[in-house]
This record gives structure tokens, sequence and C-alpha cells, in this order.
């Protein structure tokens, strides 16, 4: 007689703050995990989330209680996803159901012992490498990152690398609170390539400034279905983008990114893939070397393979399989083993 499926709720929000990655990775995730366990989201209760989960047809809970929510549905493991510190919940959840497993992606807070799982793609960490605690399994790298499925059929495929960039890919997410957008457009003005067409995308929180003229040349998109994206990334001979899953997404492909941060976050992370040879990295300043680097990219084919071929030797689209398997494993062997 077969067991009953385990069951696993995701945490994740999305707002205008930090945008709406990690709900999409979260239902990236869904996908990945449903083949085997039942998995319900736990969002916060903002109209743009609801609508995505709800389109996916994804089981949700909307600023509910967290302890209610997994006492009612008997979860059997808690995957948290939000970019921050559980401020308390890990040790008050783990007082009041002591055989809840609990893994956390992105999350930095190394002195926690009411935590079986880290999932890290870079250490944010200042102070300290792994985690203190011996019953913390620590994981790190971007053989993690979270691909979703409208990429797998992409990534296999061989990236064709022209020897002029004709298209160009301006995406910063759902938000763009620095103005990165407008930036990258004053900057492709001042390189000097008038004939280069350029695609914007304009995530659906996207609450960020654009020039007052837009030159024919750029092709406004709002809103495009998580479905198109692949297509638009795959097509672009060079992308401009932030730290984020775009730039996860983008290094799946092989499609060269120069990469602006939006934050001291995706600095450090940004720049800790510049020395592994696969971005280049532009901060809030640009410099007239970083003016001269996006021009010769333009016209050097040889640099842009480069920037390719690292990105999709670090980034493989398997990090949700990975993932997968270390859940596996923890329900196989118990909490702490």
């Amino acid at each position: 007689m077969n067991s009953p499926k385990r069951t696993i709720l995701i945490r994740t929000v999305g707002d205008p703050r930090i945008g709406m990655g990690h709900v999409y990775r979260s239902l990236g995730l869904v996908k990945e995990l449903e083949t085997e366990f039942n998995v319900l989201l736990d969002i916060n209760n903002i109209p743009q989330v609801r609508a995505l989960v709800e389109e996916q047809g994804v089981r949700y809970f909307a600023d509910k209680s967290v302890v209610g929510v997994i006492e009612s549905e008997k979860v059997d493991l808690l995957l948290f996803d939000q970019l921050r510190d559980d401020d308390g919940l890990f040790e008050a959840l783990k007082t009041r159901f002591p055989y809840l497993k609990i893994v956390a992606l992105d999350y930095f807070n190394y002195d926690s012992e009411f935590i079986d799982v880290i999932i890290n793609l870079f250490n944010q960490n200042l102070q300290k490498s792994k985690p203190d605690k011996n019953c913390v399994r620590y994981y790190e790298g971007l053989e993690y990152a979270i691909i979703r499925e409208e990429f797998q059929n992409y990534v296999s495929q061989a990236k064709r690398i022209a020897e002029r960039v004709s298209s160009v890919l301006v995406s910063f997410g759902g938000v763009d609170a620095k103005g990165n957008t407008s930036k990258v457009l004053q900057l492709l003005e001042m390189a000097g390539f008038p004939d280069i067409k350029i695609e914007v995308i304009l995530g659906p929180l996207w609450t960020g400034e654009l020039p007052q003229v837009i030159a024919p040349n750029i092709h406004l998109h709002y809103s495009i279905p998580p479905s198109a994206m692949p297509s638009f990334m795959t097509e672009a001979d060079l992308a401009f983008c932030g730290a984020g899953i775009t730039m996860m997404e983008l290094l799946s492909l092989g499609t060269p990114a120069i990469v602006l941060p939006q934050n001291l976050l995706e600095e450090r992370f940004a720049l800790s893939v510049e020395q592994k040879g696969a971005i280049k990295v532009i901060k809030d300043d640009a410099q007239h070397d970083d003016i001269g680097y996006i021009c010769s990219l333009f016209t050097s084919p040889r640099e842009r393979e480069r920037l390719s071929y690292k990105g999709k030797s670090l980034v493989d689209g398997k990090g949700m399989e990975r993932i997968k398997r270390l859940i596996v494993v923890l329900f196989s062997e118990g909490v702490n083993s």
C-alpha cells in the first residue's frame, strides 16, 4: 500500500519593492515538486501576486496564519523563499510542530538552529561562511539556480553568436526601483548604434520613468506572459538586467548579459558572477571604460561567445531537480540524520 503524499507549503512574497521574482521561482518549484508531493503556496495579499498564482491554478493561502495553515493542512515541510530573516517564526514552528521540516532559500541567518536545510546561490553573510550548527545542512552555488519550466526547452539549445549585435533586450524585472531601464537606454544612445532593435520588458509592478522621447528602434512591452520571456531572451544578441532571476535565466540560455545591480545584495552577487567571467557589471556611475566595453561587445563576437559559454557552464537549468532531491533525501533520512 502506498503511503500518502507529503505536503509542502512554500511561503513567498512579491511586491513593488522586491518585485515578482520569488513568486515566479516558487511557482516553478510547485511544478517540479507536485509530481511527488502535495504543494501549497502561502503568499502576501497583493492583487498582482494573487492573479499570477490563480492563473497557474495553484492552491494558495493569502495573508493567513502560517501556524493555522500548517495545522489544518497537515504540512510536513515549510519551504521559505522570502530573502529575509524569519523573525523568530522557525523557532515558534519547531516548538509547535517538532516534526516539521524547514528548508530556506537565500537565507543568511547562520545562527539559527531551528532550520533543517539552507540553500543559497551566494553567501550574503559577511561574518560567516556557513551555519554554526551541525544540524543545519548547507548548500551553496549557482547549480541551485531555479530556471522555470518555460525555459527548459531552450536551455539545451546552443546559443547562436552573431558577428554584430542586432537585437538588445532590456529587462529589470517587475519593479526597477533604481530606474535602470532609463539609464540603459541612455547608455545605448551614447554608444551610438541607432540601427539596433531594442526590446524593453516592463513588468507588472513596474513604476519607473522612461525617456520623454522613445526612439523608433525601441519597442516597449508591458506585462508580457511568462511563457514569452524565453523567446525574447534567446533571440537577443545582448541583454541588460539586474542581478536576480532574469540574470540567472539569461546565463542558462547563454545570452551575454550586462548587469546593473539594483541594491547592495545584488551588487555583491553580481560581482561574484563577474569574477567567474560570465557577465559584465556596471555600477551606479557608468565610467568611460564601461561605455567602451559596451561598444566593443556590439562588434566582438569572440567576447560575447566567451560570456555565453561561461554563463551556460555555471547555470545548467537543473537547479529545481537538485532542490527536489535534497527534499526527498531529507524526508527519507529524517530531520537531523
